[in-house]
């Protein structure tokens, strides 16, 4: 199943191809990727994508929320999401600025849900604060399941499994799937 269900396969890649080196693309697509995945029902708002919103390192480029509504409503923090241009900055340096967002989690249990995209390509983590092991990579096993990639903390910051957001769709989807059953409640 494709990460766009609605577009047309050639569309998409060729779309992917030409934007690839434009910031502003990337994190469009990913918008789009996102609110597929994490849909806005309209009588429960329980989920918003969250376009800059300002943390005191900057502003992340969108911020999944699962939204409580109950007396006092809760939003809860699902995904951390930034976009670089293909060109642009490194994974390594994308994941110490998602770190950095990540140290202000709100909601639950003190854990979301990390991505980075650079040009056409992402990586996935799961961040916990206040643990030795704060930031887990994330990655798809021989079997076909999301696993944790690194099971002792590392410095710098361990980067995460590859992914090509037009050949590894499937990949990518089953990473998505993942994030949605296992929510931060």
């Amino acid at each position: 199943m494709p990460l766009l269900p609605l577009a047309n396969a050639n569309a998409y890649a060729n779309w992917v191809q030409a934007n690839a080196n434009e910031e502003g693309f990337v994190n469009g697509i990913w918008s789009s990727i996102l609110n597929t995945h994490f849909q806005a029902q309209i009588r429960t708002l329980n989920y918003s994508i969250n376009p800059e919103v300002h943390l005191n390192h900057g502003f992340t480029d969108l911020l999944v929320t699962r939204n409580n509504h109950v007396i006092p409503p809760t939003v809860k923090w699902q995904i951390i999401f930034e976009g670089k241009a293909g060109n642009g900055m490194n994974y390594q340096n994308t994941l110490n600025q998602l770190d950095g967002y990540a140290q202000q989690v709100q909601g639950g249990g003190g854990w979301c849900y990390l991505i980075a995209a650079k040009g056409g390509t992402c990586m996935f983590w799961k961040w916990v604060k206040n643990s030795l092991w704060h930031v887990q990579p994330m990655g798809i096993n021989a079997a076909g399941n999301v696993a944790f990639l690194t099971q002792q903390p590392q410095i710098p910051l361990p980067v995460s499994q590859e992914y090509d957001i037009v050949n590894d769709q499937a990949e990518i989807l089953t990473m998505l799937n993942y994030i949605t059953a296992n929510p931060q409640v």
